[in-house]
């Protein structure tokens, strides 16, 4: 064991390291302000800007279907769109969008923080001598790039975790008990409460087999699931109430041009076990894996658990599209809802398996001294990974490479189209072509187009007339928009789908030549004009007029503003 001295000497270098990591997280905060980078995909586009649309709509509290969030698609549910008793929600409302999303980052961290501090100190790494390891361990995990929007989903597991090992226990009972009630109302019902239910019953199961349950343990996951029932409520309760409402998801077909095969399978396994899944928290465990391979034995009966269900998580996610592909069409829930996403667990378990592996190298002599250095170097890679984090820092040295969140919403760009519209913003609708339709909603406009991950099938059957002729050129856009079409853009089969083809800045220069777009039927849903960030060269002879070209020194886009001609 470590002398008093050298643990003395770890602990104050733990809070030396501790304090650096903070400034590192914070500094671009004070230093950029509000041209920090958020992340893109799914958050600017989608989850974050939801909670946006509906302060901006006033809408954040409402429960009935009959309410309706006017800028999105001719007035879309309320019901499709996220709670609104949620943290993230309130912090939206009092803070903006911007403000919110920062406040919520450091809260999700500090909370993630102290939950893994206390789970792995009171069950799993107990011995004072091995202090450093638990801080050090448990900044490595928060300083992982969590989606902001799914909240405590990832971060706040160990605190979850600690409630339920403490009423299995039969301490801390309302303390445990007031965490388990919070927890729905700032975490992702949809993410973590099939995953983490599971893994109850599991404990449920190994406790009651050793006549050790606790009634409270039980109690404390039913109370999850109500929690996660009643908070949300109008999403689940939409169909009840509205019958006439058709979910898109119902006609989800992710195989239409292929079926599920063996190789993409084994490749999607070794993405997920060396870098975690991207809305999880991309994630490069190489030490850890390291540190398990020294220390991993027969004897070692918990490390040999964690890493056994690390590989089950893996491979049941790898090759759910299997039994997926199979079942679909005998139980059509099994297409808009994914029991795919016990991923989500594995950067806690990943954690709890680094922390007793390290614990373990403590107390060998001839390992002891890797213990630091293994802590150190995967802190360093968990941080390099932080997209965010990583993009500051190359805006601050003059190396920009994404938006920042000016760029991206253009605020004074978006000013400048609405005052040569000169129209009322619910006068008239538009659509986006090579941008993401979130930054219209942004700026008060409203759109046929959207990201949503539940919408009527009908508006979708619609507002593909517009597109026929461009989703009918390339099998890629049949299977994204047919087979799944949770993004119900305007596309283009030149641009193509990925995140630059739909995100199209003007530093790209790119434009489109054979574009196709039915403007009889973009007319009949109220479409009058399309902010495209490409350049559509054929506009004319499609029924489309080149207003003007909008260029801001502060945004990422060139826009094009085309208008629909009148009828003859």
């Amino acid at each position: 064991m470590p002398e008093v001295g050298a643990q003395s000497r770890f602990m104050k270098l733990t809070i030396a390291v501790i304090a650096i990591v903070a400034i590192i997280m914070l500094l671009p905060y004070l230093i950029l302000g509000d041209n920090c980078y958020i992340r893109l995909h799914d958050t600017l586009e989608g989850e974050w800007i939801w909670l946006q649309l509906m302060a901006q709509s006033h809408t954040s509290f409402g429960i009935y279907s009959w309410v309706r969030v006017p800028q999105v698609m001719q007035g879309i549910p309320r019901n499709v769109m996220p709670t609104g008793l949620s943290v993230n929600m309130l912090l939206v409302i009092w803070l903006g969008m911007y403000r919110a999303y920062i406040v919520s980052g450091i809260l999700i961290r500090i909370i993630g923080f102290i939950g893994m501090v206390l789970v792995l100190r009171d069950y799993f790494v107990k011995d004072p001598q091995d202090r450093y390891i638990i801080y050090l361990c448990a900044l490595t995990f928060v300083v992982l790039p969590v989606y902001i929007p799914f909240g405590l989903t990832v971060l706040g597991q160990p605190l979850l975790f600690w409630a339920f090992l403490n009423l299995q226990d039969r301490i801390r009972i309302g303390l445990s008990y007031a965490i388990i009630i919070l927890f729905p109302f700032y975490s992702s019902m949809v993410w973590l409460v099939v995953p983490f239910e599971v893994l109850l019953a599991v404990a449920v199961w190994y406790f009651y087999q050793r006549e050790q349950i606790s009634v409270h343990l039980v109690a404390g996951g039913v109370l999850l699931v109500v929690g996660y029932i009643l908070v949300n409520l109008p999403m689940l309760s939409l169909s009840v109430l509205n019958p006439d409402f058709i979910s898109h998801r119902l006609a989800y077909n992710l195989y239409m041009l292929e079926k599920p095969n063996v190789l993409q399978s084994i490749g999607e396994f070794a993405v997920l076990f060396f870098f975690s899944h991207y809305h999880v928290a991309t994630f490069a465990p190489i030490i850890i894996m390291i540190a398990m391979g020294l220390t991993l034995h027969r004897k070692a009966t918990l490390p040999t658990i964690l890493f056994w269900a690390i590989i089950a998580i893996c491979f049941v996610q790898a090759f759910y599209s299997f039994g997926e592909y199979a079942l679909m069409n005998k139980f059509a829930f099994l297409k808009s809802f994914r029991f795919n996403r016990f991923s989500i667990l594995l950067p806690l378990i990943w954690i709890l398996s680094f922390a007793l592996a390290l614990q373990t190298m403590n107390r060998t002599r001839a390992l002891r001294w890797l213990v630091l250095p293994f802590l150190l170097i995967q802190l360093i890679i968990a941080l390099y990974g932080n997209d965010e984090v990583l993009h500051d820092y190359r805006t601050m040295l003059g190396h920009q490479k994404f938006p920042t969140f000016k760029n991206y919403m253009a605020v004074n760009q978006f000013d400048s189209i609405k005052a040569y519209i000169h129209e009322p913003v619910d006068s008239y609708a538009v659509v986006s072509l090579g941008i993401s339709p979130s930054i219209a909603w942004y700026n008060g406009m409203y759109t046929l187009d959207g990201l949503l991950s539940i919408y009527d099938l009908r508006y979708k059957t619609y507002f593909r007339r517009i597109i026929a002729g461009e989703v009918d050129k390339s099998p890629d856009l049949q299977q994204y928009f047919d087979g799944w079409g949770n993004r119900c853009y305007v596309f283009s089969a030149e641009l193509g789908i990925k995140n630059k083809d739909i995100n199209c800045s003007k530093f790209d220069h790119r434009s489109i030549s054979h574009f196709t777009f039915d403007t009889g039927a973009f007319r009949d849903m109220g479409g009058k004009y399309i902010l495209s960030g490409v350049e559509i060269r054929n506009a004319e002879d499609i029924g489309l007029h080149l207003e003007k070209l909008f260029v801001d020194k502060d945004s990422w886009w060139s826009i094009y503003l085309y208008s629909v001609k009148k009828k003859a």
